[in-house]
């Protein structure tokens, strides 16, 4: 038999870490029922309610003895008047909730909030302090990079960095990304555009349909491999890019589809955001791989700056020219700053700040 009948475990869980995860494993190993109490208030909170339900609910859906409720205030502070009526409200919530559980009879809390008014709070119950090794969701939120092994593997993904690379044809933007993702132990994505361009033979004869299942499938392998990631995703081109090449290089006798494009392409780039962009200069030879146009090879300033003009509007935006090495270098010191959280600023890049050269 369990050691407690019912045993109550709450926090703002902003974010939920591993040491609330090692005291749930506890409280559920201890305790017939455990009520997991989470504590919301949009005067203190930083992350979205229903992110934080989720997170809870994938850590214990597997444990069939855990129930959690949502319990709101708006205190901005957590002094004792609060916590006593926030206990009250707990109370009567675990009753309602395991109605033959009998009174809360243990609390658990890490070593952290060992001090608070747990005895007076909930008389009778007994008070389980687990260690957090040092572990607080107020140091996770001032630094996440700094303490990424304390968070669980289904929340790394909300502190996830994006980094894009863009920029024109044989700019070495592939070769560019999959170099820093191998740098920082990570994933990439790839240009998905390059296989489905390829099924007519030849580029300049992609049908307008391909771009709509481009920018689709970019996206939609965007939020597979950001679960994935290591602190940050590098992410090669994006809907803008592809909409660029639809715009110049679509050869259809009337405009099928065009609309339907820039739609879809205008409600991706709505909720499209990115940490940091790389725009590449056409600085490097030109590479025909098979699959670029001459009409671009001879023309690279140009669309160069056609397409810079397309992303000047995204925040963030940094323009890296020079050599291969001194492109990486510069995104190796650009993704480093913003790992660590350093403001660096628009203007302090390398490259000479003209895309089209």
């Amino acid at each position: 038999m369990p050691q407690y009948k019912l045993g109550l475990f709450g926090g703002s869980f902003d974010p939920l870490h591993l040491g609330h995860l090692r005291t749930i494993a506890e409280a559920s190993t201890l305790c017939s029922n455990v009520l997991l109490v989470l504590s919301v208030s949009d005067k203190r909170d930083s992350i979205p309610e229903n992110q934080r339900y989720r997170w809870l609910y994938e850590a214990t859906q597997h444990l069939g003895n855990v129930a959690i409720v949502v319990v709101h205030d708006d205190a901005e502070t957590n002094d004792l008047y609060n916590w006593q009526a926030g206990a009250r409200l707990i109370t009567q919530l675990a009753a309602e909730t395991f109605p033959d559980a009998g009174p809360i009879d243990a609390v658990f809390c890490g070593d952290d909030y060992a001090a608070a008014h747990w005895e007076a709070l909930y008389p009778g119950a007994t008070i389980v302090i687990t260690p957090r090794d040092q572990i607080t969701s107020s140091a996770i939120r001032a630094n996440p990079m700094a303490n990424w092994d304390c968070l669980p593997k289904n929340v790394q993904p909300y502190y996830v960095k994006k980094v894009l690379i863009t920029g024109g044809e044989s700019t070495g933007k592939s070769t560019l990304t999959q170099n820093l993702a191998r740098y920082y132990n990570t994933v990439h994505l790839e240009e998905v555009g390059r296989e489905i361009s390829q099924r007519s033979g030849d580029t300049l004869r992609i049908l307008a349909s391909d771009y709509l299942e481009i920018v689709l499938a970019h996206k939609l392998k965007e939020l597979e491999l950001i679960n994935h990631a290591n602190k940050v995703l590098f992410i090669d081109t994006d809907v803008v890019t592809t909409e660029f090449y639809a715009n110049n290089f679509l050869n259809l006798p009337t405009n099928q589809c065009d609309f339907t494009l820039e739609q879809l392409s205008a409600s991706i780039q709505h909720f499209n955001s990115y940490d940091l962009v790389l725009f590449l200069e056409p600085s490097v030879e030109f590479i025909d791989d098979g699959t670029r146009t001459g009409e671009i090879e001879s023309n690279r300033s140009h669309y160069s700056q056609q397409l810079f003009s397309m992303h000047s509007t995204l925040p963030n935006m940094h323009i890296i020219g020079g050599d291969y090495h001194q492109r990486f270098t510069a995104a190796v010191r650009l993704t480093n700053a913003l790992l660590g959280e350093i403001d660096i600023g628009f203007t302090d890049t390398l490259g000479s700040h003209n895309p089209g050269q």
